[in-house]
């Protein structure tokens, strides 16, 4: 596949993801250098929901467009999340983005 095309997919994935996850979650493409983009997620969150979830729904959404991408890193921010996300080759496959990630235990004090 062509980087351009590539990045024309990748685009219009990001405005259809707003579509459906705005105004609670907007996403923001901020740089795509050969098979790597990153996307800046800002928003309220449905924590019940999984934060780490709407990071995952972009990947789910590419593939339906031919394209298999995963989260190579994750930047907590204030308010969401920065992204980075690899573009696959052909054959290459993704672990679950979840294996990856940092565990944090929360604990809560009545």
């Amino acid at each position: 596949m062509e980087i351009k095309n590539l990045r024309d997919i990748i685009i219009n994935t990001i405005e259809e993801y707003n579509r459906y996850h705005s105004p609670e979650v907007e996403a923001k493409l901020i740089k795509i250098v050969d098979k790597k983009f990153i996307v800046e997620f800002r928003g309220t969150f449905c924590l019940t929901c999984g934060f780490y979830d709407y990071f995952d729904d972009l990947v789910y959404m590419l593939e339906d467009k031919g394209v298999k991408a995963k989260i190579t890193n994750i930047e907590e921010i204030e308010d969401g999340g920065i992204v980075e996300y690899k573009i696959l080759d052909e054959g290459e496959e993704a672990e679950p983005s979840r294996r990856r990630l940092p565990e944090k235990l929360v604990l809560i004090f009545d």
